[in-house]
C-alpha cells in the first residue's frame, strides 16, 4: 500500500542516512543521528517516517531478535546475520539473484519482492 505524503525535511534526512550507511540501523540509531539536525524530532516521528518509507518501498525493514533494522540499499541482495555478534552484512550475488528472478517468473504468482536471510558466524567471531 503506497502512502502518499509530502516529503518532509526529516523524512528526506532519514532516507539519505539509510542510503549512506550499510550498518542496518534501528529506529533508535536513526533517531540519534536525525536529532542532531532536528533537535525537536521525536522517536515516534522517526518510526512514522520509517513506516512510510518501507510501505512506499524506499527502504527495507529486517527483524532480528525482536528489533527492526532498516536498509536503504534497494539493489537485490541477501543478508548475513552473525549468530554471535548479531552484525548484519549485505551479500551481493548476482548469479543467485538472476537465478531466483528467472525461477519466480515461471510462477503464476505476482511477486514484488523477496528477501533471503543467511545466518552463521562472521569472520570476526570465528
Amino acid at each position: 500500500m503506497v502512502i502518499n505524503r509530502r516529503v518532509t525535511p526529516q523524512r528526506k534526512l532519514i532516507l539519505e542516512y539509510l542510503k549512506s550507511v550499510h550498518t542496518h540501523p534501528t529506529a533508535e540509531d536513526i533517531f540519534h543521528v536525525v536529532k542532531e539536525k532536528f533537535p525537536k524530532i521525536t522517536l515516534a516521528t522517526v518510526y512514522r517516517n520509517l513506516h512510510i518509507l518501507t510501505e512506499n518501498q524506499k527502504a527495507n525493514r529486517l527483524e532480528l531478535n525482536g528489533k527492526y533494522h532498516f536498509d536503504g540499499d534497494l539493489k537485490p541482495h541477501l543478508h548475513f546475520i552473525c549468530e554471535n555478534c548479531k552484525i548484519i552484512k549485505d551479500l551481493f550475488f548476482d548469479d543467485i539473484n538472476k537465478y531466483l528472478a528467472k525461477k519466480l517468473e515461471k510462477t503464476s504468482l505476482s511477486i514484488r519482492n523477496f528477501k533471503i536471510q543467511c545466518e552463521g558466524i562472521c569472520n570476526h567471531c570465528s
